[in-house]
């Protein structure tokens, strides 16, 4: 609706914003929100299963546009550290993990001790994100009689391989282990997709629907991370000696560096 009748509401929606910063006032009846339970996950009898969402009647336009004020003001006064890589441009969220691991390696190659407080257990996070994973293949088997093969591998790639994904280039991190864990349900969603059986051979599946492991795609979204250093796409979160074995690895890749 903003979007057809942008003409007609830019300069009433101009002069209302303009109002509000000028006033530095915010009417009492846009702070109302109405907050809606959603659902998590587990029962829906249980209260604690629920994430409260609060709905704001102010228009998102607004927000939008103090977001950017506020952003730049604060990007161009340099008041953001370093290490604040959430929500920021030219950034991604796995910068203070890559960060702290490398600390902690060149703190054991250097014979130095290393204190950290963990507020999560890494083997906990992966059991979650397997329970995550298996609880989407299994709505996954249940479109199987209904759906065709090429909608049940888009459902796959847009529902299920993003959550591998994210934040893949630390999984390197995990036991070999827990890597397995993760690695044998993509396998197991192939064949509810081609619809064989559970002996069928999983390098075969992989193949027929054109599939990377899991781990092959860990690898890329690594070398993917590091390009985007090297051409200064996102901030450097290690010391730049790290380069030195990279430069033996990939010369045409680290040559503009």
């Amino acid at each position: 609706m903003l979007k057809i009748c942008s003409q007609s509401l830019a300069t009433p929606f101009g002069l209302l914003f303009n109002f509000i910063f000028s006033s530095e006032e915010y009417h009492t009846v846009w702070k109302t929100a109405t907050v809606i339970p959603f659902l998590k996950t587990g029962s829906q009898t249980e209260v604690q299963n629920y994430r409260p969402i609060a709905l704001l009647p102010s228009l998102k336009v607004f927000e939008k546009l103090l977001h950017r004020h506020i952003y730049n003001y604060l990007e161009h006064h340099k008041l953001l550290i370093p290490n604040n890589s959430g929500f920021r441009k030219k950034t991604l969220t796995v910068n203070s993990l890559l960060s702290t691991c490398n600390n902690l390696y060149q703190a054991y190659d250097s014979n130095l001790s290393s204190r950290i407080v963990f507020l999560g257990i890494w083997h906990t996070h992966i059991l979650h994100l397997h329970q995550k994973v298996m609880t989407k293949i299994n709505r996954l088997r249940s479109f199987s009689n209904s759906l065709p093969r090429h909608s049940l591998l888009t459902i796959y790639k847009t529902n299920i391989l993003p959550i591998f994904d994210y934040g893949s280039i630390i999984c390197g991190n995990c036991s070999e282990s827990d890597k397995h864990l993760l690695d044998k349900t993509q396998p197991s969603a192939a064949k509810i997709i081609l619809g064989c059986s559970k002996t069928t051979s999983s390098s075969d599946v992989l193949l027929d629907l054109n599939l990377e492991t899991l781990n092959h795609r860990r690898e890329i979204a690594i070398l993917h991370y590091f390009s985007k250093i090297i051409f200064h796409l996102i901030p450097c979160p290690f010391s730049m000696n790290l380069f030195r074995s990279f430069s033996d690895l990939f010369p045409t890749l680290c040559a503009t560096f």
